[in-house]
């Protein structure tokens, strides 16, 4: 045996293990995955932030946003795949049926993908709420107290000032409410133990404006008016009333348990639920509480519950005839992922009709697998990604809603068929080498 007949018969192998390769690939990974990059802005977590501060803090608010999620935003990878098994059952049952169970599968990996940034940014969401409210009650606090004193009238620039002058700074505030926040987001927190929470920190806070206010007492009446602070029982119990109300929006339980998994799960289904509002005031989302989040004691059920409440949130968003036009796609699909299948089988069988038949000349012709072998992955990922390279340029025709929630996502395809893919380009290059060895073996048999 020459060694071009081993060379073609090594070649022989290597692509009877590439159709081998092609035709599991589309079993053994996603037949079809959309890869979205969703980015969650300041103006999201600010709809979903409850918040009654007056509008001189919106500034100081929007700037400790910057911290939560960055100027830029925060991005989640999401995903959503399609396997061999899915296009094939579009061929039977309801088109209805077919696709919401296809967004069923999805859903877990989509929850489980946004769960832990919402979690930060429900913290950091969480932080910039406790320090506005304990700076708003202390401002107000140190304003009334010295209005009691006699003082003349004090604007709230004044007193921002005499706090900055204090050490109660934005920073002094933040390291105080740490604590807030590990208490919401412990286990067994209630209304009363993180609304004492905040009534201490405001306590210790107000300590030490008395004690600072000593130090400076010489260099202003205003400071030695401070180094007497103190809350009156009344404005103590009106405090406490506020914060119970506002914290109490975190819990919907009769015992006044917090539970930070069902915020997050609140959170989670607003994200998906609502996201295109962007700054829009007009039809923006209200704030977060838990009146719709899953309320189960146990923790599997309410995990079934959110992942229904993302599913009906993702058919919300399907236009009307989303679910036939998409069966008609899942369709073509199967038929190109059945030609490519047969074109490998094929060339398998080819293969397997040269051993006996032509043992001399053992070469093969892949022309099937080089032009049909990668149709999926042509339709599935290479067209699709021409289209998302054009997109950015049609957005500007798009209504501003519309462009704005596009804006928000970036996307990508990919396919379990690029290994077929490979293997028709590896093919290709296979069958240059063929059509030379070929044209030596027709020459040797005719001398």
């Amino acid at each position: 045996m020459s060694g071009k007949v081993i060379a073609v018969w090594i070649c022989n192998v290597l692509v009877a293990l590439l159709a081998a390769a092609s035709i599991a690939c589309y079993f053994l990974g996603d037949f079809w995955k959309v890869n979205i990059s969703l980015t969650i802005t300041k103006d999201m977590v600010s709809d979903m932030v409850a918040s009654d501060s007056a509008d001189s803090d919106a500034e100081w608010i929007q700037a400790e946003l910057d911290d939560v999620i960055g100027e830029d935003g925060v991005t989640v990878e999401l995903a959503f795949a399609v396997e061999a098994g899915d296009v094939i059952g579009s061929f039977t049952g309801d088109p209805a049926e077919t696709v919401d169970a296809l967004i069923g599968k999805n859903v877990e990996s989509i929850v489980a993908s946004l769960r832990g940034p919402l979690t930060e940014i429900a913290k950091g969401a969480a932080k910039t709420v406790a320090k506005t409210t304990v700076k708003d009650q202390v401002h107000k606090n140190v304003k009334d107290y010295l209005a009691q004193q006699g003082s003349d009238a004090v604007s709230d620039a004044e007193v921002a000032e005499k706090m900055e002058t204090l050490g109660i700074t934005d920073e002094y505030i933040g390291e105080k409410t740490d604590a807030i926040i590990e208490s919401i987001f412990s286990e067994g927190s209630t209304v009363d133990s993180v609304t004492e929470d905040i009534m201490t920190t405001i306590d210790t806070v107000l300590s030490d404006i008395r004690t600072n206010a000593a130090a400076h007492s010489a260099e202003d009446e205003m400071y030695a008016d401070l180094v007497e602070l103190e809350l009156s029982e009344e404005d103590r119990a009106a405090i406490r009333e506020d914060i119970s109300k506002a914290v109490g929006q975190l819990s919907e339980s009769p015992d006044g348990t917090i539970d930070a998994d069902a915020l997050i799960s609140s959170l989670i289904a607003q994200a998906l639920a609502g996201g295109e509002n962007g700054g829009n005031t007009e039809g923006a989302r209200e704030p977060v509480t838990l009146a719709d989040a899953p309320m189960s004691e146990d923790a599997a059920q309410k995990e079934q519950e959110l992942e229904e409440q993302v599913k009906a949130s993702i058919l919300q968003m399907l236009p009307e005839g989303t679910h036939d036009s998409l069966i008609w796609v899942f369709r073509v699909m199967a038929i190109l992922m059945a030609i490519s299948m047969l074109s490998w089988v094929y060339i398998l069988i080819k293969l397997l009709v040269k051993v006996f038949s032509h043992p001399a000349d053992p070469t093969v012709k892949l022309k099937c697998p080089i032009w049909l072998g990668w149709l999926p992955y042509l339709f599935c990922v290479g067209i699709p990604s021409i289209a998302l390279m054009i997109l950015p340029g049609m957005l500007q025709n798009l209504p501003a809603e519309a462009a704005s929630l596009l804006t928000s996502l970036q996307l990508g395809v990919s396919s379990a068929g690029v290994i077929a893919a490979i293997a028709a380009l590896v093919c290709f290059a296979i069958s240059i080498f063929y059509m030379v060895v070929r044209k030596q073996f027709k020459r040797e048999q005719k001398a």
